[in-house]
């Protein structure tokens, strides 16, 4: 995953929900309703209530974050133990705590001064993770991109919302043209320059052609014994 640092100035591990920052986010396990900056097509506030409860627990990731070049004990895999607004990272050395925000139906934040996006899906009782990713609700779809990117459909309307790569600049919506023809899905927007994107529709999970982070994660009951799996 991508890597980012906030240059705005001093910075805590913490998620913040205010009206006085530019860019105002759903913390995870937050009960609050979306701030007018997080509009709802991106996340609702019983959709973070649900998606919150299904990402407690251990996680081995099917990823490993940081300099590529570095060898790992543990291959590339990575655990995450989230407990509330709070993420656990452990990549075979240290772990390193820090604030995890829930930003929309298939993304999240995690960090503050020195921040990464990260693009998810639940289906079907699995956490799955990729480069870009989505999920299907009827007509509507959301699909993430662990640049910050995300795009909303509901079978009518488009739109491509854009986060800060580096700082604390905010939320912005553009125009996009978005498509979906029984099993695939189209998106495209003038101010994504990642774009197009052709994807397949798989029940309710929207998905690329190819995996490129490694698929499914694997949950655990507690920090313990996600790393005692990578251990034996």
């Amino acid at each position: 995953m991508l890597e980012q640092t906030d240059r705005g100035g001093r910075g805590q591990w913490f998620a913040v929900a205010s009206a006085v920052v530019l860019l105002e986010v759903l913390a995870l396990g937050c009960g609050s309703p979306p701030s007018k900056s997080e509009p709802a097509e991106l996340l609702s506030a019983g959709e973070a209530e649900a998606i919150t409860a299904r990402w407690q627990g251990a996680w081995v990731m099917p990823f490993r974050s940081g300099d590529p070049s570095t060898t790992s004990r543990i291959g590339t895999h990575e655990v995450w133990a989230v407990e509330g607004t709070w993420l656990t990272r452990w990549g075979g050395d240290t772990e390193e705590v820090g604030a995890m925000t829930l930003l929309a139906r298939c993304l999240v934040k995690v960090g503050d001064r020195r921040f990464s996006y990260h693009a998810f899906a639940f289906s079907e009782g699995r956490l799955i993770v990729d480069h870009r990713i989505g999920v299907r609700d009827g007509d509507a779809i959301t699909v993430c991109s662990d640049l910050g990117g995300v795009y909303t459909f509901d079978g009518t309307t488009c739109r491509y919302w854009e986060r800060p790569i580096i700082g604390r600049g905010g939320l912005a919506s553009h125009p996009a043209t978005c498509a979906a023809d029984g099993a695939r899905f189209d998106a495209t927007s003038a101010d994504d320059v990642t774009a197009p994107h052709a994807m397949r529709i798989d029940g309710d999970l929207v998905r690329q052609d190819l995996e490129h982070v490694g698929g499914p994660a694997t949950r655990f009951d507690t920090l313990a014994s996600a790393k005692a799996s990578l251990l034996e």
